[in-house]
């Protein structure tokens, strides 16, 4: 029986196998229920590295109250506070030995780490409840002028709400 398992591991993607196993019906979280799966999902994402405990709440706190004091709406404030949690998902597919390096990182090492937003996008467009997330989520490292990564976006390619997570998350890291 397990050579027979091991044997379609090596035919499908697990990831996809995985959620095909899901008991129907699937369970949709909404408002407090969701709120409160994505921030163990921010803090599972944060403990990645002994540096970065706390950041995502800290981002999502940051991004949600920009966002109200720039007057964006409720469902947007509420959207960018989510997207905050979750915004460095990729960071964990990213191996500690380069996000902890004490070191100047490699070129390559580099490219791995840009890689991340995408690597965001890409577990969040898998969830037809999250995807509202991804257009703020995964632009958090663009640059007003397009010099960012990994899209390479300029500042006026991005919702609004998208831009307030780029200054809370670039805040966030330099004051931890």
């Amino acid at each position: 029986m397990a050579d027979e398992l091991f044997s379609r591991l090596d035919k499908v993607d697990p990831w996809d196998e995985v959620l095909a196993s899901e008991p129907s019906p699937h369970r949709m979280l909404r408002d407090q229920s969701l709120d409160d799966a994505l921030v163990v999902a921010a803090d599972f994402i944060d403990l990645k590295s002994p540096y970065t405990g706390g950041h995502s709440r800290g981002v999502a706190e940051l991004a949600e109250a920009a966002a109200r004091g720039l007057g964006l709406g409720e469902d947007d404030a509420t959207t960018a506070r989510r997207a905050g949690w979750v915004h460095d998902f990729g960071r964990t597919a990213v191996p500690n030995s380069i996000w902890d390096k004490p070191a100047l990182l490699t070129r390559s090492e580099l490219d791995r780490v840009e890689l991340h937003p995408m690597l965001t996008e890409q577990m969040l467009r898998r969830s037809p409840g999250l995807a509202k997330l991804n257009p703020i989520a995964a632009c958090h490292h663009e640059k007003a002028d397009g010099s960012g990564y990994c899209k390479g976006l300029a500042s006026t390619a991005l919702v609004p709400a998208a831009r307030v997570m780029i200054a809370a998350d670039c805040y966030h890291a330099m004051t931890e």
